[in-house]
């Protein structure tokens, strides 16, 4: 649900505020603006009751098919959170309840309350899935998986109460409080554009940088902030540890820290927060801990330490460039096109560009992406010559032990690391009780991923086509972004005759300040 939130977010932050008052002026009521957002709400709460008694009839009913309720349940939660950003958009766009909330006119260093009201439905309809569909949950978590095995960790199955905090926590406030300070930067630049852009010798993008520079710093520090909402703790001292710590060494992952990721047990699951190594930090949770032997922490340590090393992140960064540089783009040629487009019309069409782009391309490469990490971290794994039990590529040459040499892996990794990796796979699906062919927008169904690596500890050829296909991406996302960021600059100061205007008219009243202000001097 994070990425639900980041569009969510990403809705008050290219905002057009004058759009959103012409729907408050159709509507002119504070009675309907509330009404709609009630609607919404109810819309909310009527599908995640009706999921909920759906999924424990099927439980009641039939109790062997276990998987395929689980699978079915997944499926329409899916189609809820998608309604909680479709709906929210409707209510954001259409109705008139941002535009009666905007009226308000609170001045640019309050307007994040406004913003805080006007998101308040999106949260509070998520609050209200997450409590109504808690009972399904807690009765995934509580059958046994197995002889002498059960989805429920040490910490036993959570309070509804417990459910809702911590998917809070983990699916919302990871979001929101970075992105909250960045628009009370925005709106704060947004109330003083004008002071600014003289400040900076009448730049016209000098607002703009200004947000890129707060965003910039937010999303760097923003692992110091994610350890207090996270509750995470320093993991302490012991064999574990010690292990960790050699490991990360080994292959070259730098931390502030490793910590233990306090969820009660709801998480089963690892995560390297942090770009940079002085605010980086090694997130194991709870869960995890408790419920894996050592090589399958290992296992998933090394997948998530896959993403760093091999920059994920920075090429996620390119692509968000690329996506807003290209749904620019698609904006203004629409505009232009149709120079009797309405600002709301525009954004329609913004918002459809951006949905096919990121659910088109942020899905394809992401997906292929962690699968990179899955063949990291296998090769992070990777056991000694003696160690190794099967056969595979990596030990083929019985002179040399190359369990740390990740060049050896260019064609298949270790088969004995693959069988590690899938089991420690197999288990964070059974922990978390999902169907390991459960499909996944971003990450593949586990199950996939499982036969994926196994298919490339046997047969060399598709490796070396795998690793040919990310080296295509990488290659398309930089010349992408250069090409693009070039096109654009040039289309700013050569195809847009209207910012050029402005660009004269900022300059114009810079100099009669300037001149203002010399013959002031002068008298």
């Amino acid at each position: 649900m994070i990425l639900h939130t980041v569009i969510v977010f990403g809705m008050l932050f290219f905002r057009r505020d004058s759009a959103l008052a012409d729907n408050a002026e159709a509507g002119s009521s504070w009675i309907l603006a509330l009404l709609s957002a009630g609607v919404y709400l109810m819309i909310s709460l009527a599908g995640s009751v009706a999921s909920t008694r759906l999924a424990l009839a099927r439980l009641r009913d039939t109790p062997d098919k276990l998987s395929e309720i689980v699978r079915r349940h997944h499926r329409h939660v899916d189609l809820l959170r998608g309604y909680l950003v479709a709906g929210f958009a409707v209510l954001f766009y259409v109705s008139p309840w941002s535009g009666q909330v905007y009226a308000l006119e609170l001045g640019p260093w309050a307007k994040i309350v406004a913003d805080l009201i006007v998101v308040g439905p999106y949260l509070t309809a998520a609050a209200l899935v997450w409590a109504t569909t808690y009972p399904v949950d807690r009765a995934f978590r509580e059958p046994a998986a197995g002889p002498g095995e059960s989805r429920v960790s040490e910490a036993g199955v959570p309070s509804c109460w417990a459910f809702i905090l911590y998917n809070l926590r983990f699916h919302v406030l990871i979001v929101a409080l970075p992105m909250l300070a960045i628009l009370f930067a925005s709106n704060a630049v947004r109330g003083y554009g004008g002071t600014l852009r003289r400040w900076l010798f009448g730049w016209p993008i000098a607002p703009d940088i200004a947000v890129g520079a707060v965003a910039m710093i937010v999303f760097i520090l923003s692992p110091l902030l994610m350890r207090r909402v996270w509750t995470v703790v320093p993991m302490p001292a012991g064999s574990l540890r010690d292990r960790l710590e050699r490991m990360c060494a080994r292959i070259g992952l730098g931390c502030r820290g490793i910590m233990i990721w306090k969820s009660d047990g709801m998480m089963i699951n690892a995560a390297v927060m942090g770009v940079v190594r002085p605010v980086r930090y090694i997130l194991l949770s709870d869960g995890l801990l408790e419920s894996m032997n050592d090589r399958q922490i290992e296992a998933v340590l090394g997948h998530e330490a896959g993403h760093v090393r091999r920059r994920h992140i920075e090429y996620f960064l390119l692509f968000a460039l690329v996506a807003t540089l290209a749904v620019s783009g698609i904006a203004e040629a629409a505009l232009h096109l149709f120079p009797a487009m309405s600002g709301g019309a525009v954004e329609a069409v913004g918002g459809a560009a951006t949905l096919v782009i990121w659910g088109l391309g942020f899905g394809f490469i992401s997906r292929r992406f962690e699968r990179e990490a899955d063949l990291f971290g296998a090769a992070s794994i990777t056991p000694d010559l003696e160690t190794c039990t099967l056969p595979c590529r990596v030990h083929a040459d019985t002179a040399v032990d190359r369990h740390d040499d990740f060049a050896a892996h260019r064609e298949g990794p270790c088969a004995a690391a693959a069988a590690v990796f899938v089991s420690a796979l197999d288990r964070v699906a059974l922990l978390n009780g999902l169907d390991p062919e459960e499909p996944s927008w971003r990450h593949s169904s586990i199950a996939s991923r499982m036969r994926h690596l196994t298919a490339l500890a046997a047969d060399p050829a598709m490796a070396r086509r795998f690793r040919r296909r990310l080296t295509q991406i990488r290659a398309a996302l930089i010349a992408l972004s250069v090409l693009g960021s070039a096109a654009s600059a040039a289309y700013v100061a050569w195809g847009d005759p209207m910012l050029l205007r402005g660009v004269a008219a900022t300059q114009t009243d810079s100099g009669r300040i300037l001149v203002d202000r010399t013959g002031a001097a002068e008298r």
